[in-house]
């Protein structure tokens, strides 16, 4: 079994993210999938024949709120892994490191993979 399985809608991750204690970074993926389904497979509103408003038979408009529940649900868990913070010690080495990496242009990044050479760069896309 892996941890990114697929088979029944990811129940390997969903039970992994269940049992961790925070803090955790959520799969965004899976929770957007999870609003993208909700937002488009529930509907907003669903209807109620209620005989006893106004004594008449009518059929009422109410919000869905079994659909708002799951939004929030989605929602909560990348709240919750928010709000707890890592507790990393520096490591002044790596610092070091990641300080003195010399950071390519988009043009040079392009022309390094051409050329396959060997140095120790890393490149950052513009935002």
């Amino acid at each position: 079994n892996t941890l990114f399985e697929m088979t029944m809608n990811f129940k390997n991750l969903r039970d992994a993210i269940t049992e961790t204690i925070p803090p955790l970074i959520p799969y965004m993926g899976l929770i957007m999938k999870d609003i993208s389904v909700i937002q488009e497979g529930i509907p907003d509103y669903v209807q109620n024949s209620n005989t006893n408003l106004n004594n008449s038979n009518s059929s009422v408009q109410l919000v869905n709120f079994s659909k708002l529940r799951a939004l929030n649900k989605s929602v909560k868990l990348v709240l919750t892994a928010q709000k707890n913070q890592y507790n990393f010690e520096l490591n002044q080495e790596l610092r070091s490191f990641l300080q003195s990496v010399r950071v390519l242009t988009e043009k040079e990044a392009f022309a390094a993979t051409k050329s396959n050479s060997q140095t120790n760069v890393i490149t950052i896309p513009n935002i």
